[in-house]
């Protein structure tokens, strides 16, 4: 397991704390956008899946993008 000592880097930690709320909203957004829009906007189960495809695609592209970049760049680094 990672070693508790690391977390006395407050750079670490901050970016550990972010990572957890990006990712908490992130699986806020995916279960009551669809439960919204089910429940109050009377979309069926199909529509509603069909109006998060494009949130879920630019996910997809931004990530394939940034994990190239990242390998890109990190070839500079020892």
């Amino acid at each position: 397991m990672v070693p508790l000592a690391i977390f006395r880097s407050r750079r670490f930690t901050g970016a550990n704390v972010l990572t957890l709320l990006l990712y908490g909203a992130l699986g806020g957004a995916f279960f009551f956008l669809p439960l919204d829009l089910i429940q109050a906007q009377r979309y069926s189960a199909t529509a509603a899946g069909a109006a998060s495809l494009p949130f879920v695609l630019v996910l997809f592209l931004l990530s394939r993008c940034r994990a190239a970049w990242s390998t890109a760049s990190a070839r500079g680094f020892p």
